[in-house]
C-alpha cells in the first residue's frame, strides 16, 4: 500500500548543510534526509559547479555520488556549488549549498646547502629548491632573500 499526503505522492524532504575542506584533499560530503516521503528505494546524486572565484580548468573527483556520505577532491581552491537530490521512486527533492575549499600554502624545501655555510664573496652558488603544492591550479614565483634587504638572483 503507498500512503499518500491527499492525492499527491510526498516527495522526500532533504537538507544539506555548507561544506568545506582544503584543496588536494579528500572531503567529506553529508547530505540529510529527514523524511523518506512516500515511494520505494531512496536514490541520490550529487552534483558541483565551480564559482566565479575558482581557477579555470579546476577539477573536483566526486566519489560515490550516489550516497548519502561521498567524498571530493578538488584541484584549487574556491567556493563550489553543490546539489543533493534524492528520490523515492515516485517523487524527488533536491537541496542545494556550497563547498568552500580553502587553500594550502605551497611547501618549499632548499636542497643541497646547508644553513649557516660560509662562502667567498666571488664564489658561486647553487642550491636545488624543491617545491610542493596539492593544487593542480596554482601558480608560484621565486624570490631570493639575501637576508640584507636585497633581493634577486644575481647579486
Amino acid at each position: 500500500m503507498v500512503v499518500r499526503d491527499g492525492d499527491v505522492l510526498r516527495p522526500p524532504q532533504v537538507a544539506l548543510a555548507p561544506q568545506a575542506g582544503l584543496e588536494g584533499a579528500t572531503i567529506q560530503l553529508h547530505g540529510l534526509i529527514t523524511d523518506a516521503g512516500t515511494g520505494g528505494t531512496l536514490s541520490h546524486v550529487w552534483s558541483y559547479a565551480p564559482g566565479a572565484d575558482v581557477d579555470p580548468g579546476a577539477r573536483c573527483d566526486l566519489a560515490n555520488g550516489e550516497t548519502v556520505a561521498p567524498t571530493i577532491r578538488c584541484t584549487d581552491d574556491g567556493t563550489y556549488s553543490l546539489s543533493f537530490t534524492v528520490s523515492n521512486g515516485s517523487a524527488s527533492a533536491s537541496a542545494f549549498n556550497t563547498l568552500t575549499v580553502g587553500n594550502l600554502e605551497p611547501e618549499v624545501t632548499i636542497g643541497s646547502l646547508v644553513e649557516g655555510t660560509i662562502l667567498p664573496v666571488s664564489a658561486p652558488l647553487s642550491a636545488d629548491v624543491l617545491l610542493s603544492d596539492p593544487s593542480d591550479n596554482d601558480t608560484h614565483t621565486c624570490a631570493l632573500d639575501w637576508g640584507d634587504g636585497s633581493s634577486g638572483y644575481n647579486r
